[in-house]
């Protein structure tokens, strides 16, 4: 039952369904582990319950290492300053510039064409999806990011500027952000219907344009004061 319970609230939390998550998370009949701990803090900062999410994820680090798992651990940590980051940027009196890149490395190779059987056959089981590169120089994010930076220090804005792998979750979260920062798209992969981004084990995931117009329909009225999106193909999602 915790493994099914912590896997549909990983799900909802994907989907931009954080208070689904939350709610499996703190049932009656769910017990409290630190993996669940971890997913109920990034739910609460989706939420843009920060302080108790800095809780819950302090609660989630003490479990980890008593248990001596060091690479949890180190995943709560990591979730725990991007709490900070969130907090700190709340106190300041400045606007905050989020750069989300995405690089994936490789991608599903498409299925190949079947012609349709004469007559039903049994069913085959199903197969792991092969891989293959992804056609995309990683160095052409790299120069951008470095010419956002030069032009930024032209301007001399009162900005903080933070660099985050372009995920569902970094979306998510910037997207429900009570600052509504600005969020700029880094050059990526161009994706016709949707935007490409990173996945868990570095391959290329998609978020269909129509998934996030239910995260930015549901988040409102926080929504980001600024939108900048550079990848071809990218007019449907920028709409």
């Amino acid at each position: 039952r915790q493994h099914t319970t912590a896997g549909l609230a990983e799900v909802a939390l994907r989907r931009g369904e954080p208070q689904r998550a939350v709610n499996l998370l703190t049932s009656p009949h769910v017990k409290s582990d630190a993996a669940m701990d971890l997913l109920r803090g990034e739910a609460l900062v989706q939420l843009g319950d920060l302080e108790q999410a800095r809780a819950t994820l302090q609660t989630a680090v003490a479990k980890w290492r008593e248990a001596g798992n060091g690479v949890r651990a180190q995943e709560a940590v990591d979730a725990l300053e991007r709490v900070r980051v969130l907090l700190v940027s709340q106190r300041l009196d400045t606007s905050r510039l989020v750069v989300l890149h995405a690089a994936p490395l490789v991608m599903a190779e498409p299925p190949p064409a079947r012609p349709s059987p004469p007559s039903p056959q049994p069913t085959a089981a199903p197969t792991c999806a092969k891989m293959q590169p992804v056609a995309f120089s990683k160095r052409v994010g790299i120069r951008a990011w470095r010419a956002l930076l030069d032009s930024l220090r032209r301007l001399q804005l009162a900005l903080k500027v933070q660099l985050e792998a372009a995920t569902v979750e970094s979306i998510t979260n910037a997207i429900y952000a009570d600052d509504q920062p600005m969020l700029h798209f880094l050059p990526a992969v161009e994706w016709g219907q949707g935007i490409a981004l990173e996945g868990t084990a570095g391959e290329l995931e998609v978020l269909p344009a129509e998934r996030l117009r239910q995260i930015l329909e549901a988040a409102k009225p926080r929504l980001p004061s600024l939108v900048f999106i550079c990848a071809r193909r990218s007019e449907q999602v920028a709409q």
